[in-house]
């Protein structure tokens, strides 16, 4: 009885946690080079953003809201002026679900192919339908199709198959060798050879957040996991196996949010990560 109990507390505060998070407004705005001042481009419930790689030719980038955010702003929004002006951006998409959008990617060959990735959590499912959701875009996000993808596990506890992706690292050479690796909520970390098509498990690894590849993948198949409670993991064999990597790191910083690469990391082998202890 003691640890159901102290299982409900758990959940309890998480679920608290999570809510005050999704429950906040957030100021989004731009800062301008020439006056080094921020300028307000608009009150939003911001799930996440995400910027074109051809960002100082096309302006392009999109921001996805928050599941919290009122009906007719919730989905994603696009601007092709550097957050000037803002389109909505959700045709395709189901607002009425409230997804929970947890990762955006470009494709490399953007400015040829027009193609864009989003995932998220889904409710206000029917029967049996699967909690995870991807959706593509070939016209640069202007309108979505939702993937029909196949490979995660059904579970009878919830009578649903888990296919929920937290994080994408795209390959580079994607158009070639179809590759995405995704880390997912509780299941561990996928691949998919065909542009997220069909998924098969890498490693079974559990309390990742997200997932991040420096500039030289997938050539150097190097990996990085931001997890709850295991610091920072690394795999040098393209997600097969992964190892905690979190010497120097604070003791007590056992949950990490965020990794990222020097752009030179093949030569200063350079990695940052953040948490609730700092940078």
């Amino acid at each position: 009885m003691q640890s159901i109990q102290k299982r409900c507390c758990i959940f309890l505060g998480g679920l608290l946690l999570i809510l005050s998070l999704l429950l906040s407004s957030v100021n989004f705005q731009s800062q301008a080079q020439s006056e080094r001042s921020w300028a307000p481009l608009g009150v939003n419930r911001v799930a996440l953003w995400s910027f074109s790689p051809n960002y100082s030719e096309d302006g392009l980038f999109f921001v996805a809201t928050n599941a919290t955010e009122k009906m007719s702003l919730r989905g994603v929004f696009r601007s092709d002026d550097m957050g000037d002006t803002w389109a909505d951006s959700s045709e395709g998409l189901e607002p009425k679900k409230r997804a929970y959008y947890a990762d955006l990617e470009f494709s490399p060959t953007f400015a040829e192919d027009k193609t864009v990735w989003l995932w998220g959590h889904k409710t206000g499912l029917g029967r049996q339908e699967a909690f995870g959701g991807g959706w593509e875009s070939t016209d640069g996000g202007l309108t979505w199709v939702e993937l029909d993808y196949k490979g995660f596990p059904f579970r009878e506890m919830t009578q649903r198959v888990n296919q929920d992706i937290l994080g994408v690292v795209v390959s580079p050479n994607i158009n070639e060798d179809g590759l995405l690796i995704a880390a997912t909520a509780g299941e561990g970390v996928y691949q998919s050879k065909d542009k997220g098509r069909n998924w098969e498990l890498l490693s079974s690894v559990k309390d990742v957040t997200n997932i991040f590849a420096p500039n030289t993948f997938p050539e150097e198949p190097f990996l990085a996991l931001p997890t709850s409670g295991s610091q920072v993991m690394i795999s040098t064999d393209g997600g097969k196996t992964f190892e905690e990597r979190g010497n120097g790191l604070p003791v007590n910083m056992t949950s990490v949010r965020e990794v990222a690469f020097s752009e030179n990391f093949a030569n200063d082998r350079k990695i940052f990560c953040s948490g609730p202890q700092g940078v």
